[in-house]
């Protein structure tokens, strides 16, 4: 996951400390000792080190290093340095930690000896030569995948040439890579390609003046998708990406434009009908999609910022006073978003300072939109909307009618409320309280055998992640109450299936608690028996079974559960040690799985899975799957994916009642094609740990 990628910096230059915390306050933040000037390697030459951000210059955005960087020299005469600078905020917050300017990259030693546009030798450069300086106008993105920046060519270098080169450059190592046979056309002076990452699909948008391309950065592959910019000199055009509607959106010289990527044929540029916009996209106006108030935001100086409603497709304003001056030649792309803390940044004056701008203060609502309006997320499912509590909707009543499902309103992370489940007093029936069903890829149909519902098939690479939270009786009515005939009984908490096959189909993937050895240790199983192991056997044949963290070579010793299906059920603090047998109550737990599906039937899929306590940003693993042989069997074309997951407190056979009533609560459901953040762990200043004990429930008895 994001958060625990190791990563290597490269520092060759002058790092300056800067503003030692952007406070959780709307408003523009002057960020102390973040001059380019202090970074520039060439200061006073060629036209100085204010080339680096007037002379047509853009930006991109490092997520996983939390910066914008920038640079690349100024083209023409006016700067020959190819160096790269970084404007970091901080990795942990931006409310504690320090920003910075640094000189990430040293130019070329010679750069007076420029006489080219495509390369330079440079012994500094892993493979002997890195682009010439040029100006990069809004033609630089990030690939998080691949951790590399993208420079899409650009506009004239200091040989007076119109730049076509692509290269990809990786900050971990220093190593330039030239791409060949790239399709952007430079010529002609119809630059400009406005790219946009798509995190779903894995691919960059990319619009030239003839053709609108996608680059698909694991195979250094382009494709043409349609028609381009029409032939329009695009140098003043900002793309940015709608990751809600799935849109590429660009705009400049008072134009804004979009292309639809969710379309199977050939993808057609829309101009929309704007409304109350006017003065919105004037000139090279930075562009940015903000998830927390899902906008495309807009800003080319000065206090006033755009908010574009790519559903009306109108403009509303927010002034926020001390918002620094655009320079001269424009803003470009040098106006980015930090998605970790809910932050733009840009820098315009290279005498000045950078500066932070924060349109809304971070909170646990804010921290749920950021994440569920995140690049990759396929559907998400905040529980706030009472209609929802419906049967044949989303939410199906148990056995005998019972409907055990409400909007708790008290209970809650995020947004009006959370689901709760009433596992009733006194009741005994395997479906004792319904089920809430949930789409992996929207849009689908819940109710009803959906052979066209979308989901994720064979093979694919997905994740899911969802928070739970059961109250003490839970634990103790699986202890001494529930039976099913004499026997104990699990809960199944969690089923992922095919929603037209429903449960104990061949797309099955269920997590239960498991009561045989006298604990309540979480497991998961597949098509309503077979286990699932860490050493790829099912039901333990050839191999130990263990269902927890750990495998044979047990190579985790200090982090997470390590559980053997023949222990005695011990309770682990994450350590390593112990098992996770839901120790913890009335307190929140974020459940984040990632599966790595293989093709049918091969033993080739892998199903890792964290929990995060309330507050914490330790991830303790507790399921770890290499060779598992996931299949969709013998179902039929249009029933091989797994499309559904259903929250559902089912206990086979039940047949004995408990004496006090039972609480889940289901919040924050989350389905994506990338990484899942944690809850309030990359937003600074998202929710602090929950504390608070909950209100008493209703209708409960304790003997």
């Amino acid at each position: 996951m994001r958060q625990w990628l190791a990563v290597s910096v490269l520092l060759l230059g002058l790092t300056t400390a800067s503003y030692a915390a952007i406070p959780n306050t709307v408003g523009w933040f002057s960020l102390t000792g973040t001059t380019v000037d202090a970074a520039c390697q060439f200061p006073g030459q060629w036209g100085g080190c204010a080339m680096l951000t007037n002379d047509w210059n853009g930006a991109l955005f490092d997520t996983t290093r939390n910066r914008m960087v920038f640079g690349w020299g100024g083209g023409h005469s006016d700067y020959f340095g190819n160096e790269i600078v970084a404007l970091s905020i901080g990795t942990t917050s931006a409310v504690t930690d320090t920003q910075t300017m640094t000189r990430i990259r040293n130019s070329s030693p010679t750069p007076t000896s420029y006489t080219g546009n495509a390369a330079v030798t440079d012994s500094t450069s892993s493979i002997g030569i890195s682009p010439v300086a040029r100006h990069t106008y809004s033609n630089l993105a990030y690939l998080p995948e691949q951790d590399k920046y993208l420079l899409l060519g650009g506009g004239s270098s200091p040989a007076g040439n119109m730049t076509n080169d692509v290269w990809l450059w990786a900050p971990a190592t220093n190593i330039y890579q030239q791409l060949a046979n790239s399709p952007i056309d430079r010529n002609g002076g119809f630059f400009g390609s406005a790219p946009a990452w798509d995190g779903e699909r894995h691919l960059l948008w990319v619009i030239s003046n003839d053709s609108y391309y996608s680059f698909n950065p694991a195979t250094n592959a382009w494709t043409a998708r349609g028609a381009g910019h029409g032939g329009v000199d695009m140098a003043n055009y900002q793309g940015a990406y709608d990751a809600v509607k799935r849109r590429h959106y660009i705009a400049g010289d008072g134009g804004l434009y979009y292309w639809d990527t969710r379309t199977t044929s050939t993808f057609v540029r829309t101009q929309p009908t704007l409304t109350s916009c006017a003065g919105a996209f004037a000139g090279s106006t930075g562009l940015q999609y903000d998830p927390v108030q899902d906008r495309i935001v807009a800003w080319h100086g000065g206090n006033t910022v755009y908010l574009l409603n790519t559903t009306t497709h109108t403009c509303t304003t927010q002034v926020v006073a001390g918002g620094p001056a655009e320079v001269l030649n424009g803003t470009y792309s040098r106006f980015q978003y930090s998605v970790k803390d809910n932050l733009y940044v840009t820098c315009q004056a290279s005498s000045s300072n950078c500066y932070a701008l924060r349109l809304s203060v971070q909170s646990a609502d804010t921290d749920w939109l950021r994440r569920k309006n995140a690049p990759g997320v396929t559907n998400s499912e905040d529980f706030d909307t009472i209609g929802d509590y419906t049967n044949g909707v989303q939410y199906f009543v148990g056995d005998g009618g019972y409907d055990g499902a409400d909007l708790d309103t008290t209970i809650k992370t995020s947004g009006t409320g959370a689901l709760r489940f009433t596992l009733p007093a006194g009741r005994a029936t395997s479906n004792i309280s319904g089920d809430f069903r949930v789409c992996l890829r929207a849009p689908c149909a819940i109710n009803g055998n959906d052979t066209t519902a979308p989901g994720f098939g064979f093979p694919s690479d997905f994740w899911l992640s969802w928070r739970i939270r059961i109250s003490p009786t839970m634990v103790t009515n699986l202890a001494n109450y529930w039976r099913a005939g004499g026997q104990r009984t699990g809960w199944k908490s969690v089923n992922m299936h095919n929603g037209a096959q429903g449960s104990c189909g061949a797309l099955e993937i269920t997590k239960t608690i498991d009561t045989s050895f006298n604990n309540n240790t979480q497991i998961w199983y597949k098509e309503c028996s077979p286990g699932i192991t860490t050493d790829g056997n099912s039901n333990g044949n050839g191999g130990s079974p263990y269902f927890q963290q750990g495998n044979n070579t047990r190579a985790t010793t200090n982090n997470g559960f390590w559980c053997d299906w023949n222990s005695s059920g011990t309770a682990g603090t994450g350590t390593g040690v112990g098992c996770f047998n839901w120790q913890w109550q009335n307190e929140w737990i974020t459940f984040i799985e990632h599966y790595q599906i293989g093709a049918n039937g091969a033993a080739t899929s892998q199903l890792d899975a964290w929990i995060y306590r309330d507050g914490s940003a330790t991830a303790l693993q507790i399921q770890n799957v290499n060779g598992e042989p996931f299949g969709y069997g013998s179902n039929p074309v249009g029933q091989r994916t797994y499309n559904q997951v259903s929250f559902v407190p089912y206990m086979t056979g039940l047949s004995t009642s408990a004496p006090v009533d039972a609480f889940i609560w289901i919040d924050e459901f989350i389905a994506s094609t990338n990484q899942i953040d944690a809850p309030g762990q990359i937003a600074g200043g998202g929710p602090a740990p929950d504390t608070t004990p909950p209100s008493a429930p209703t209708g409960v008895t304790v003997n």
